[in-house]
């Protein structure tokens, strides 16, 4: 792989995880969307995918191992958001009259409401992934070629 392969793969890998963020904001403000585009699992969405596939050839990079302790963090913080959008609803107990007179609807919006409390630490940790990919990316850009070769070994 060259240097700009690499670098096309970090960007590719920030890409997604971008895009996840935004899903994640368009679930909360309640747009469908599919399950697949907003995963729970931190090893399912595609910057995960990326990050424990073929990411791993950074392994060894402290670039690259700096993110994932707030990509774990992210994916907590989602796992709680997601909870509160739909972890409630079955264990709610709305009478026949509430439900009639809009009271599970106000229920729902309780939940999203904090599911939307959550959203600035979401908001922190991926800006906190975005910017340590910028820094292996930096990091691939400024690396000697001997050193590039061994990574791509490892792909």
């Amino acid at each position: 792989m060259q240097k700009m392969d690499l670098v096309h793969e970090i960007r590719a890998a920030k890409r997604a995880h971008v895009n996840w963020v935004s899903h994640a904001h368009a679930l909360i403000e309640g747009l469908p969307l599919e399950q697949n585009q907003v995963p729970v699992n931190a090893t399912e969405c595609k910057f995960g995918v990326w990050y424990y596939g073929i990411g791993q050839m950074f392994f060894d990079v402290p670039e690259f191992k700096a993110i994932e302790e707030p990509h774990m963090a992210l994916h907590a913080t989602y796992m709680k958001i997601f909870q509160q959008l739909f972890g409630h609803h079955e264990e709610e107990k709305v009478s026949f009259l509430q439900k009639f007179f809009g009271r599970k609807s106000e229920a729902k919006e309780d939940h999203r409401e904090e599911a939307r409390k959550l959203l600035p630490l979401l908001k922190k940790y991926s800006d906190v992934v975005v910017h340590r990919l910028e820094d292996l990316e930096k990091r691939v850009v400024e690396m000697p070629d001997e050193e590039l070769e061994r990574l791509a070994a490892l792909a």
